[in-house]
C-alpha cells in the first residue's frame, strides 16, 4: 500500500516515538522512508531580546546529526531505503510540499515535541499539516515516559467513523492498509445526531406523536445499519473481522471518543471534511474534536482534490491487493 513514508523530526526523543511504527508499516511494502527535518528561519519581533546565534546553531548541528545518524541505522539494520533529508523554510508548509512533490503515501508524526530553544514544534506543526495535507496522516501521541513498543500487529481495533458520503469512505482504503489480516478488527460506527424530531425529518414542522416518532426512527437506524452493512462486507470480501454500530447521538464527536474508549480502540481513522479544494484550512468540527479529545493515535484523511467514482468495495479491496512498489520516488522537481 504504503511506497514513500514521511516522518518530520524535530530531534527530540519525543518525535522520534513515530520512527518505529513507521518503520514496521515501511517494511510490509518496502517503502522509502523519508526523515524530514526543517530549520525554520528565526524571526524576532522587533525590541526581542537577542541571544547568541551560536545556541541556535549548536542545537541545529545536534538535531541534524541525530536525524541522519537514525536514518543510517534503519538504512544498515532493515535493508530498507531511509534517507536524512534536511529543509528550510515554514515548517508545516515546507514538509507539505515536499511530500506532496515526493508523492508520498503517508506522514507519520508524534503530535508533539521540543525542538530549538524550547519551543514546542510538533503540536501546531501536527495542527496545520491535518488541515494543508493532501496524504493521510497518522498522529502518534508519545507517551511522557518509557520507550515505544511497537510490533505486529500493530493496530489491533480500528474504529472508523462514517457518515454516509463518499468523502468519509476514502478512509477505508488507508484503515484496510494498517491492519494486520487475521489480527485487526474493524469497527464501523455511523453517529446519527439529530436534535429533534423535525432534524430528523425537516418536512414536518410540529413534533411527531411519540409513536410515530418512534417509528421514523427506527427506520432511520435501519438504513443506517442497511449502509454499514453494505460496508462491512467490503471488509469480510478481504478476510477482515468487522463490526457494525449505529448511535443517535446530539454530539457525533463525543459518541465517538466514548465508544473508543468503551470498545478499548487503538486507533481512529477518520476523514476530514473541507469546503472546496481551494480552503485547505478548514477541518470538519468533529474530527477537530475528535483530534483534541482523543488520547490515542489517530489516522486522518483529507478528501483528494477529486473524489474517485468507486465503490468503498473497490476501495477497500484495493487496499488488500495492490502491488508494492520497492523502488524509491525520484527526487522532487
Amino acid at each position: 500500500m504504503y511506497s514513500t513514508i514521511v516522518v518530520p523530526l524535530d530531534g527530540s526523543a519525543l518525535s522520534e516515538r513515530a520512527v518505529p511504527t513507521a518503520l514496521v508499516l515501511a517494511r510490509r511494502g518496502s517503502a522509502t522512508l523519508l526523515l524530514i527535518h526543517v530549520r525554520e528561519s528565526a524571526v524576532r519581533p522587533a525590541g526581542a531580546l537577542l541571544l547568541d546565534s551560536r545556541f541556535d546553531d549548536e542545537a541545529e548541528r545536534h538535531a541534524q546529526a541525530r536525524v541522519s545518524s537514525m536514518a543510517d541505522t534503519i538504512a544498515r539494520e532493515s535493508g530498507l531505503a531511509a534517507q536524512a533529508v534536511f529543509l528550510d523554510g515554514e515548517i508545516a508548509p515546507t514538509v507539505q510540499a515536499y511530500a506532496a512533490a515526493r508523492g508520498t503515501d503517508l506522514i507519520v508524526m508524534t503530535t508533539h515535541g521540543r525542538g530549538g530553544i524550547s519551543r514546542l514544534w510538533l503540536g501546531s506543526v501536527a495542527d496545520e499539516l491535518v488541515r494543508r495535507s493532501t496524504a493521510p496522516i497518522l498522529l502518534i501521541r508519545p507517551d511522557v515516559e518509557g520507550a515505544p513498543d511497537v510490533s505486529e500487529p500493530l493496530f489491533h481495533r480500528i474504529l472508523v467513523p462514517l457518515d454516509g458520503s463518499p468523502r468519509a469512505e476514502e478512509v477505508l482504503t488507508h484503515a484496510a492498509a494498517l491492519g494486520t489480516p487475521g489480527h485487526t478488527e474493524y469497527l464501523l460506527l455511523r453517529v446519527l445526531a439529530p436534535r429533534t424530531s423535525a432534524d430528523l425529518f425537516p418536512s414536518v414542522a410540529t413534533m411527531l406523536a411519540p409513536d410515530e416518532l418512534a417509528r421514523r426512527l427506527a427506520g432511520v437506524h435501519a438504513r443506517a445499519d442497511a449502509y454499514l452493512a453494505g460496508v462491512a462486507a467490503s471488509f469480510r470480501e478481504i478476510g477482515a473481522q468487522v463490526t457494525t454500530h449505529t448511535a443517535l447521538q446530539a454530539q457525533a464527536a463525543r459518541e465517538i471518543l466514548e465508544f473508543a474508549r468503551e470498545q478499548s480502540v487503538d486507533l481512529i481513522a477518520l476523514s476530514t471534511r473541507v469546503r472546496s479544494t481551494t480552503e485547505r484550512l478548514l477541518i470538519g468540527s468533529v474530527a477537530d474534536k475528535v483530534l483534541r479529545g482523543t488520547a490515542g493515535p489517530v489516522l486522518v484523511c483529507g478528501p483528494r482534490i477529486e473524489v474517485a467514482a468507486s465503490s468503498h468495495l473497490e476501495r477497500a479491496s484495493a487496499a488488500a491487493t495492490a502491488p508494492r512498489s520497492t523502488n524509491p520516488p525520484g527526487p522532487p522537481p
